[in-house]
């Protein structure tokens, strides 16, 4: 190869490897915003239970007096 073919091979290798970077930065992005909201979605439905229990735990104390 020839100089000037070794430098646009470097560029183009430059290139590719800068895309790789970004895509994998937004996938990273994406899959942690996609956690959160499970995680979001998991508290809420164990406080809804919670709250649930409680008040069934209530409910049945009151029901005995």
């Amino acid at each position: 190869m020839t100089e000037i073919e070794l430098d646009r091979y470097a560029v183009a290798l430059a290139l590719l490897k800068r895309r790789v970077h970004e895509v994998r930065f937004t996938v990273q992005r994406k899959a942690n915003s996609e956690m959160l909201g499970l995680y979001r979605r998991i508290s809420d439905t164990t406080f809804a239970r919670q709250r649930i229990e409680s008040l069934g735990e209530r409910g049945s104390g009151l029901a005995c007096h």
